[in-house]
């Protein structure tokens, strides 16, 4: 997996490159018709946009532990959704935005063969680059996220299993022992996101957005106890499949 999601980065990031030197040509372009204005197609480019849009993950998710020890944790359905504003120069697009996701996985305790399903909230704030190909926007840029509320902080056969392991330090949110409360450390992460977009128009300045995006991230970041704990799950790499409505202002093409 970590070869083929290598090969995408790859991919993605010499069509970008691709982008940004086809850009530069058409500027050069520009310049030599008309003198007067070196760069209309930056410099005058009044469109910005905003977008609703809906978010499907797909996280490489597992246990922190040796899959051998039968604490086995497995993906289930995903979903986020928010809105991004956007600034066009040119070709060029700069992008943020807000939006809310879910982090839900299956989590089966060893102690008695129960299932769970842990969720977890993330907030993010993604921050790209793309340019325009055609139809396609390869695009770069990060992800800050921030997971908060995980659903079995007071689950009892959790505590019970947890409790036979003896963490260090404590999992517990006063003392060693169990008080109904984990104590669960949230940290601030930011991935690398890389992916590609096709652009449909629906009307004069109504858009539909497709993408396609690969997020790989250094750290975990939701800890049972402080960092020096054990992790609640492990997951560095992710898939995003992104629909949105996307509508532009000042929109004269």
């Amino acid at each position: 997996m970590k070869g083929s999601a290598t090969r995408f980065s790859f991919i993605l990031i010499s069509l970008l490159l691709l982008g940004l030197v086809s850009a530069s040509a058409q500027n050069i372009n520009a310049d030599s018709a008309a003198k007067t204005d070196p760069d209309p197609n930056i410099l005058r480019d009044k469109r910005f946009s905003a977008e609703l849009f809906f978010h499907l993950p797909y996280y490489y998710i597992h246990s922190y532990e040796n899959q051998s020890s039968g604490k086995h944790i497995k993906n289930t359905f995903n979903y986020g959704g928010g809105v991004l504003i956007s600034k066009y120069f040119g070709i060029i697009k700069l992008t943020t935005g807000f939006y809310l996701s879910t982090c839900n996985y299956y989590h089966e305790l060893s102690l008695e063969k129960i299932t769970l399903i842990d969720k977890i909230s993330y907030w993010n704030i993604p921050i790209t680059l793309s340019v325009k190909i055609w139809r396609f926007r390869p695009f770069l840029g990060v992800v800050i996220t921030n997971p908060f509320n995980y659903n079995n902080a007071h689950n009892l056969k959790l505590q019970e299993e947890i409790n036979m392991e003896n963490y260090s330090p404590s999992p517990w949110s006063s003392g060693s022992t169990p008080n109904n409360s984990l104590n669960i450390n949230y940290f601030c992460n930011t991935s690398l996101l890389v992916g590609l977009a096709y652009n449909q128009k629906l009307t004069g300045s109504l858009f539909l957005n497709i993408k396609f995006s690969y997020a790989y991230k250094a750290n975990n970041d939701v800890y049972l106890g402080d960092k020096q704990g054990r992790c609640l799950f492990d997951e560095h790499s992710s898939i995003y499949f992104d629909l949105g409505l996307e509508y532009i202002f000042n929109n004269k093409k």
